[in-house]
């Protein structure tokens, strides 16, 4: 995302319409994901599929796998796209770790 320029509305630019959002998506540059309420939040990496105490202690969870290019990964309210910032707060920016496998792991084994 290093090509969006300071200050751009990106949201309203960029980031609104459904086609735009598949578009980047797609691309795999930037993405979103709605709770649809308000609250607080926790987000844990995992290397590999969660654990069953971590099922169960997260019965209602969103699991996404990540590929990271260029070595971090950063979160934050959608609201800021609209006033895009280069200087992103380093407590909201996590160093991916190493993946188990690249791509999504078979469920079954040949015999």
């Amino acid at each position: 995302m290093g090509n969006v320029a300071p200050g751009t509305n990106f949201l309203t630019e960029e980031f609104t319409q459904p086609d735009q959002i598949a578009a980047h998506i797609k691309k795999g540059d930037i993405t979103a994901f709605c709770t649809g309420t308000g609250g607080d939040f926790d987000l844990h990496f995992l290397t590999g599929y969660p654990f069953a105490e971590v099922l169960q202690a997260y019965p209602v969870s969103i699991r996404l796998g990540l590929h990271v290019q260029g070595g971090s990964v950063q979160f934050c309210d959608l609201f800021w796209l609209s006033n895009w910032n280069t200087d992103f707060p380093q407590d909201q920016v996590d160093a991916m770790r190493e993946l188990s496998w690249t791509g999504v792991p078979y469920l079954f084994t040949e015999d």
